[in-house]
């Protein structure tokens, strides 16, 4: 997968979501986010837009210490010409981010001074 290094050092990827096998897919430029151990985390308002069925709330703990609830849901990714069910935590954010638990097995490299990214 090709991806690219926005003008603020974003590693940014696009991917290919959907809430069922029968939902529109939609393309979402996602953060590469290597301190998250997670699936993915998304924009409430995305969620909300794209259809994702509620799981439950997940506890998590934020880079600072503070302990919060989070509310998951259930996404299907196109990832590597498989489709996945994942789960994806809500936030109030206006950014998705992709975490670790999609890298695994993969060679993620980032070139900053010419803005590219690749995921093999």
């Amino acid at each position: 997968m090709i991806g690219r290094v926005d003008a603020v050092r974003r590693a940014l990827l696009d991917i290919e979501v959907a809430a069922t096998n029968q939902s529109a897919v939609t393309t979402v430029a996602a953060w590469i986010d290597t301190g998250f151990n997670g699936y993915l985390v998304m924009p409430s308002q995305l969620i909300d837009q794209i259809g994702l069925t509620k799981e439950a709330a997940t506890d998590a703990v934020l880079a600072d210490g503070t302990s919060v609830v989070l509310e998951s849901y259930s996404c299907l990714i196109e990832w590597f010409g498989d489709r996945y069910r994942v789960q994806v935590v809500a936030n109030s954010g206006s950014t998705t981010l992709l975490g670790t638990a999609l890298l695994g097995g993969r060679r993620l490299f980032i070139d900053y001074e010419d803005g590219r990214l690749e995921l093999n």
